[in-house]
């Protein structure tokens, strides 16, 4: 039985240009993925051709050449401020012949169909429209038909670059008088960019053999799919475009396009969750989504291996994961780069696996309490630069993605995102200048995720609103981060009286409804805005006393706009804020006796975003300021949930004058559960670092890790990417080592069908808690000992999601 709708493997033309046979090649190139394609009920093939030029100049003729993806480096380099003899320009690869034919395209697309459908009845092969000048040269983009680079309409448009030019999916073309396959007698003036690439589309992918097109870059959903700001952001102020006209120049595209070819589209998508597409493009991914024009949503970005943003990217996962327009979503990852130096899995992981488990632990809450994960699973690419079939990164990186399929997320997390998805493009329609809600709305839970925050778990308001209608026994073990600008008047009072009945809830942003300030008991006061000391009365890892912080700045782009908030006297108060002008109140909790047990926390957010910084991603404000969202850690520890890291100061610089420079970050992980197992899985950049943790059930002792018990926490020394399995949880008084390991699984005179042991050692009058798999839990075949005599059964307790044993010391056995 497959577990996954498709598997797509996605290669350049190189392999084929280097002397063998087209059938040995795709042959070799899925046999290296085997393994993994074995999972999917259908198997794709994305076939880099060039940079989607091949399109644009396309005229029907079979046997005319075309420029290909033949380089190592930067084609088209005045594009990047380039001269043709930089290091970084482009350089035919050793295989490269120069052009290629049509004809010959074909029959390379024909021997990959063959080798796929000897192993799936359904194979897809598709090829890619690029609107960047990175991959090939291309006459059409920047000598003939440079305006398709350049708005048709004013829409404050803000490139980060000088020289970078990408093609806008909304533009228009000037006349020409040259024969392509869709327009023969040329292209007429005004002819929109998504009619002319439809149409020739329709003539060429049947023709060589094409079921898809792959929008690649962002293109079709954002004029800047590489900064963070757009045509409705300039870094200062949101609201900047009329968001009617600019909604109908986005639509346009996908109407034409769909108007004029019959083929489907895939996205790659921008490098941003979708709340911070649509606050700086106004990208209207709702109606692209109601009109049919995708079946999957965009994978996850590749920004972790390109500059180790895993914030962005766990957050745009999860944006995307929440609300899709079919049956389900992509997992993609950046194991090969056939068009530069670099090789990922190599260059930049160092073969190490954080960036499948992290991205593969995100998974959706569903209205019926189950979860969806990755459906699809996505490689990029199987190729290298220099054309080679890198059949050991295959090897390597395969037995990863089975393990994170076999530990797919079945519960939510210790945290579960609510994501607004419908609200949000309610909020735009009205005010595109509540973007700067939407920004932050998103970009502080990429923070938080930097900051150590395990939050991989979402859940849409519409999936939300169902089961606290009837399946809240599923949110038991988590809690909810719900953004309070966002999420708009009915969750708002749902969220209220799920936390009145018991439930767990973290707001973030300015509350906008009166149900959620009279929760937390927070009154209204008039907006401060500009520079404040943060003020907390809970120290932060070991880095911060309590008491002054640090400053963060309120304003439109970090804080969509000031500090209007005041804490009434059942709130508990966190942090606060000290303007020159006045004091506001930032981070409180609140809890009552007649809540059953709930709690709601709440923190206002800001953002360190320098906003006159020009990079692709936000430049961080100086070192004066701080990242709220380190704040969030503390706050959890009113839930039960203690995460604490003891690690060098931000200040620090690693890998200083290389690409990889960055500073000191905190542990990033995710906390999935699977079958009753917590999975631990993240990436620790600084090695002498520490997570001490602490969560409900206890502390949490890894499989095969030994935890230092000190002041009722448990001490972990992690590598640099880890991915550890968590059943037992100890609680005691006594300080030391506890270690949990694998045993043998030996037949025992109550149990003649062993198929697992965990010894836990040695503990003092401890409590633990084990979690077995859920069918072992169902048939009540945990047998437990202590010093390897048998346990009463008598003095065993069955728990909600496990089985639990008191006052016990030595060295304990669970077997089942």
């Amino acid at each position: 039985m497959t577990r996954l709708n498709r598997v797509t493997l996605e290669t350049t033309l190189k392999p084929f240009a280097l002397g063998r046979p087209d059938v040995d090649v795709a042959e070799e190139m899925l046999r290296q993925w085997d393994d993994l394609v074995a999972e999917g009920s259908s198997i794709s093939i994305l076939v880099w051709t060039g940079d989607g030029s091949e399109i644009l100049e396309w005229s029907g003729n079979i046997d005319a050449e075309f420029e290909w993806a033949r380089f190592i480096g930067f084609s088209n380099p005045e594009q990047f401020g380039l001269t043709a003899d930089a290091p970084t320009s482009a350089r035919p690869y050793a295989g490269a012949e120069g052009p290629m034919r049509y004809r010959r395209l074909r029959e390379i697309v024909g021997a990959l169909r063959a080798a796929a459908l000897r192993r799936k009845a359904h194979v897809a092969i598709g090829t890619a429209f690029d609107p960047g000048p990175e991959f090939a040269p291309s006459d059409f983009k920047f000598v003939r038909h440079p305006e398709i680079s350049e708005s048709p309409f004013d829409l404050g448009d803000a490139p980060v670059k000088t020289h970078y030019r990408v093609t806008c999916s909304w533009s228009r073309l000037n006349a020409d008088d040259v024969a392509y396959a869709a327009f023969p007698e040329g292209i007429p003036q005004g002819l929109s960019f998504g009619s002319f690439l439809g149409g020739q589309c329709e003539s060429f992918l049947p023709a060589m053999g094409f079921d898809y097109l792959w929008l690649s870059n962002g293109f079709g959903l954002s004029f800047h799919p590489w900064s963070y700001r757009g045509i409705n952001f300039d870094g200062h102020r949101f609201g900047r475009v009329d968001v009617g006209e600019a909604t109908a120049y986005a639509l346009s595209f996908w109407d034409d396009f769909a108007a004029a070819c019959s083929y489907s589209l895939e996205v790659r998508g921008t490098n941003f969750p979708i709340g911070v597409e649509l606050a700086k493009d106004l990208t209207p991914l709702r109606t692209i989504y109601e009109r049919g024009y995708l079946r999957l949503p965009a994978p996850n970005s590749p920004w972790g291996a390109l500059n180790r943003n895993f914030g962005v990217e766990i957050a745009g996962a999860m944006s995307r994961a929440a609300h899709i327009p079919g049956e389900g979503y992509p997992f993609r990852f950046y194991a090969n780069d056939p068009w530069f130096w670099q090789n990922p899995w190599r260059d930049c992981y160092g073969r190490e696996p954080y960036d499948i488990y992290m991205p593969m632990s995100v998974a959706a809450l569903q209205g019926d309490g189950t979860m969806r994960t990755a459906s699809v699973v996505e490689i990029l690419s199987v190729d290298s630069e220099h054309g080679i079939l890198d059949g050991r990164a295959a090897r390597e990186i395969v037995p990863h993605l089975l393990s994170g399929i076999d530990t797919a997320p079945d519960r939510p997390g210790l945290l579960c995102w609510v994501y607004p998805f419908e609200e949000m493009s309610d909020l735009i329609a009205e005010r595109p200048e509540a973007g700067s809600n939407l920004f932050l709305q998103d970009w502080f839970v990429a923070q938080a995720f930097t900051n150590g925050v395990p939050v991989n778990s979402v859940v849409s308001t519409a999936e939300l609103s169902r089961i606290l209608a009837g399946r809240q026994d599923v949110l038991s073990g988590t809690i909810l981060l719900v953004c309070a600008a966002t999420i708009g008047e009915k969750v708002a009072g749902e969220l209220a009286n799920f936390v009145r009945s018991g439930g767990r809830v973290l707001f973030y942003g300015a509350p906008a409804f009166d149900s959620i300030r009279a929760l937390l008991d927070l009154r209204a006061a008039p907006a401060i805005e500009g520079d404040a000391t943060i003020v907390t009365r809970r120290p932060i890892d070991n880095l911060v006393d309590i008491g002054r912080w640090g400053r963060v700045r309120m304003s439109e782009a970090c804080s969509a706009g000031g500090s209007a908030e005041v804490a009434g006297p059942a709130a508990d108060i966190v942090a606060g804020l000290e303007f020159a002008g006045g004091e506001r109140v930032f981070a409180v909790t609140r809890t009552n006796p007649g809540w059953n047990g709930g709690r709601a926390s709440w923190i206002r957010a800001a953002l360190p975003i320098d906003e006159d910084g020009t990079a692709d991603l936000p430049q961080r404000l100086g070192e004066e300021f701080v990242d709220a969202a380190a704040l969030l850690r503390p706050l959890l520890e009113d839930f039960g949930s203690v995460i604490r890291q003891t690690r060098t100061p931000e200040a620090a610089v690693f890998h200083d004058r290389t690409i990889y420079r960055e500073n000191a970050r905190a542990i990033q992980f995710t906390a999935s559960r699977s079958d009753n197992a917590l999975w631990l899985s993240g990436y620790e950049q600084d090695t002498t670092a520490e997570l001490a943790l602490c969560l409900p059930g206890g502390i949490p002792v890894p499989v095969g890790q030994t935890v230092r018990i000190s002041d009722g926490l448990g001490v972990l020394h992690l590598d640099s990417s880890f991915r550890r399995e968590v059943r037992v949880y100890v609680q005691q008084d006594a300080d030391g080592p506890v270690a949990c390991k694998d045993g043998h699984p030996i037949t025992t005179r109550l149990n003649p069908d062993v198929r697992r042991a965990l010894s836990v050692s040695p503990v003092v009058d401890a409590r633990i808690e084990v979690h077995p798999p859920w069918d072992v839990l169902e048939r009540g075949a945990v047998e437990v000992r202590v010093d390897g005599e048998p346990l009463d059964g008598s003095l065993v307790a069955r728990t909600r999601d496990g089985v639990l044993v008191e006052h016990v010391s030595g060295s304990i056995e669970f077997i089942w």
